[in-house]
């Protein structure tokens, strides 16, 4: 009868330990099925992570390229600036000479005239002369 009491003690124990082991166990699985819930959470983070990453690298480099642009394009735009500069300088210098030219040109043609009509005044007053002459005789 003690040896009977003593199985059924230690069976009750050993029921116990075995309640306890499926409790530990179960817990395990719970804490198993957690983790890798939370490794699925972090891989599905850690991917938009690296994609949002790969934009900020891509508007990264958009951003670079807008700067070479923009900095070429201020080039370009000084460059223009520059030869319209030197376009207008020399569409004003090529008027002053047309200018000067024109005077000059203009001047000796009055000189011309002024010289024409001198000789034709003297031409005339000779003709007259001639012709008073003429008259006279």
């Amino acid at each position: 009868e003690a040896s009977s009491r003593d199985m059924k003690q230690e069976l009750g124990e050993l029921s116990s330990e075995k309640e306890k082991l499926r409790h530990l166990v179960q817990g395990q699985d719970d804490a198993i099925r957690e983790l890798r819930s939370a490794e699925e959470a972090l891989s599905e983070e850690l991917l938009q992570a690296e994609a949002s990453q790969a934009v900020v690298r891509a508007w990264g480099a958009d951003a670079e390229s807008l700067r070479r642009d923009l900095a070429e394009s201020r080039q370009l735009s000084a460059e223009q600036s520059a030869e319209m500069q030197q376009l207008r300088s020399e569409i004003a210098s090529e008027r002053a000479a047309r200018a000067t030219q024109h005077k000059s040109d203009v001047d000796s043609l009055k000189a011309k005239l002024v010289a024409d009509a001198a000789r034709m005044g003297q031409t005339h007053r000779a003709e007259l002369s001639r012709l008073r002459e003429q008259l006279e005789q």
